[in-house]
């Protein structure tokens, strides 16, 4: 009986650690070689309804500029940049969108050209030429005079009123952002990521506007997301 008891107990161990899930795991992804520690803290876990409703928001920050965006201790981002950017997110749907969010919450891209340290912009962009001839542009950028700060063209605030998945895969995500600025224009920014070097990273499109925001008047969101 005692045989039987250690063989069944021995089973069980081993059906735990080959299936690795519902075994006090909440990090489904613990053996990611994620880029920030902070990471193997959230949750990995499929988000599958991310494309159909939004994902839970612990709070809703204020920049500057008085814009809002969603927070999540849950899906990231995590780390707190140089540059104030929002960094290391979780590996599913949701975190690729809090990635989104906290990529359009970071500096402008006047700021990114004038003061972002080039290692913020290799954490968040994705490798590539693009990516080249942004960081090149940063270098080449006059050193600012001491205590100087840099200022954004047009500070306007926006709130995002929701989004759309275009398209999701494990590793690449295309998520438009729907918002309504402070100028009383709605507008859009569609976004291409990709899960690289432990952490989700925005596909610019160009060097000169890596994210591309264009009006959405008479266009809403297939999902809302509102404070």
């Amino acid at each position: 009986m005692r045989a039987l008891k250690t063989t069944a107990a021995l089973a069980s161990v081993a059906l735990c650690a080959t299936v690795m899930t519902g075994c006090s795991s909440f990090n489904s992804a613990s053996s990611e070689d994620f880029a920030f520690d902070c990471q193997k803290e959230l949750n990995h876990k499929a988000t599958k309804k991310v494309d159909k409703e939004a994902p839970k928001t612990d709070t809703w920050r204020t920049t500057v500029e008085g814009s809002k965006y969603p927070q999540s201790y849950e899906y990231g981002g995590c780390e707190t940049l140089k540059s104030g950017w929002f960094a290391g997110h979780s590996k599913n749907m949701a975190g690729a969108l809090f990635a989104a969010t906290d990529f359009i919450s970071g500096p402008g891209v006047e700021k990114q050209k004038e003061s972002v340290p080039v290692e913020d912009l290799k954490k968040v962009y994705a490798a590539g030429s693009v990516r080249d001839e942004i960081v090149a542009a940063r270098e080449s950028a006059p050193e600012e005079p001491s205590g100087s700060a840099t200022e954004d063209i047009s500070p306007i605030s926006v709130q995002i009123k929701g989004y759309d998945f275009e398209s999701t895969s494990d590793t690449e995500a295309k998520v438009t952002l729907y918002l309504s600025s402070s100028i009383g224009m709605p507008v859009q920014a569609t976004m291409n990521l990709i899960w690289e070097d432990g952490d989700w990273k925005i596909v610019p499109d160009t060097a000169d506007y890596p994210v591309a925001m264009q009006s959405a008047t008479g266009e809403e969101p297939t999902i809302t997301w509102k404070p």
